[in-house]
């Protein structure tokens, strides 16, 4: 661990290694920007496409018989008993198809998989945060301390919800599918149209479901990101956006403003009718759905205490800081 028991003799030990940096001001924006964990968006989207695939290759298992059915059916005249066999096969099927895409989901780790792009968010996310406070304060960070738990219960959360979102997936694509046979059977539709609606269904449920799972990394990264900075006495941050044509006009209006961790700003959004209408939420950095901002740290020289590492001797920081004031104080009874 790079913090000591006695906080107050660290904080003034970080004070010392970092006063020269801090020069006359009390507060020092980072000067380096991290990077987002854009390679673990591109892996959830792989994923998400891995997953989707088993659901079409059920689907491609499950749809003929219907499509038989509804092809025979479509001819018969006994329209409302025709359209409650349609029904039953398509619940029996698809029955049978949740089953299956479960199974096969686990049987190709998705989960797993899913928790070892979180771990790599957070490996990410703190060499981003080491290089912020070494090029920035000019300190370096003890690697080991952020190997405990303290990120383990936000990772859990994260994954937990992508796995209780996975059959909400499969049951929201099924009940689709079975809205167009429905309908189609209503209106008369062709076997062809039935089939082009339902490959459009799935082509739109594959996007979104790639899009939800991408997105929810600068989500995670803004979790991760601020406990470290809170677990190190970061109190403030600056708001700062990719700059480009994507950023929402909330963001934009935010982008460069110093916010307190402990008052996300409330978040807004532009209509023609009525303006600006705020939404109730508030937010801080990659919280808010497709937000992909990042908390820029503010270093307070009376509050900063990150865990710093010990010299290559073994040295503590606090000692090495300590024996450096007592070699500086005997230099100056020596002039005297």
């Amino acid at each position: 661990m790079g913090k000591t028991l006695n906080n107050n003799l660290y904080q003034e030990a970080v004070k010392e290694a970092t006063k020269k940096r801090y020069g006359n001001s009390q507060q020092l924006k980072s000067k380096y920007i991290a990077l987002n964990p854009d390679t673990c968006e591109r892996e959830m989207v792989r994923l998400s496409n891995s997953y989707m695939r088993i659901i079409n290759a059920e689907l491609k298992d499950a749809l003929p018989e219907i499509i038989d059915l509804y092809s025979r059916q479509i001819r018969n005249d006994s329209r409302m008993d025709s359209l409650e066999d349609l029904v039953t096969l398509i619940k029996r099927k698809f029955s049978v198809l949740t089953g299956n895409v479960s199974k096969k989901t686990a049987e190709a780790g998705i989960i797993p998989k899913i928790k070892e792009v979180a771990k790599r968010v957070k490996r990410i996310s703190i060499r981003e945060w080491q290089k912020a406070i070494q090029r920035t304060l000019g300190i370096e960070i003890a690697e080991d301390y952020y190997q405990d738990d303290m990120y383990q219960t936000t990772m859990d959360e994260w994954t937990d919800e992508h796995a209780k979102s996975m059959p909400e997936t499969v049951t929201n694509l099924t009940d689709k599918i079975q809205e167009i046979i429905q309908e189609g059977y209503r209106a008369g539709k062709s076997v062809t149209d039935i089939q082009k609606e339902v490959q459009e269904a799935y082509r739109q449920a594959k996007g979104g479901n790639a899009n939800k799972w991408s997105e929810s990394i600068p989500y995670l990264n803004s979790q991760l990101n601020k406990i470290t900075q809170e677990d190190a006495g970061v109190k403030q941050y600056v708001w700062t956006t990719r700059r480009d044509a994507r950023v929402r006009p909330c963001h934009r209006a935010l982008d460069g403003r110093t916010i307190w961790w402990d008052d996300p700003p409330v978040q807004w959004y532009e209509t023609k009718s009525r303006g600006r209408v705020y939404t109730g939420q508030r937010a801080h950095p990659g919280e808010s759905y497709g937000c992909r901002c990042y908390a820029v740290p503010v270093f307070d020289k009376d509050h900063f205490a990150p865990p710093v590492k010990a010299t290559k001797e073994g040295e503590s920081f606090v000692s090495g800081i300590q024996a450096k004031l007592e070699a500086r104080r005997n230099r100056k009874k020596g002039n005297r």
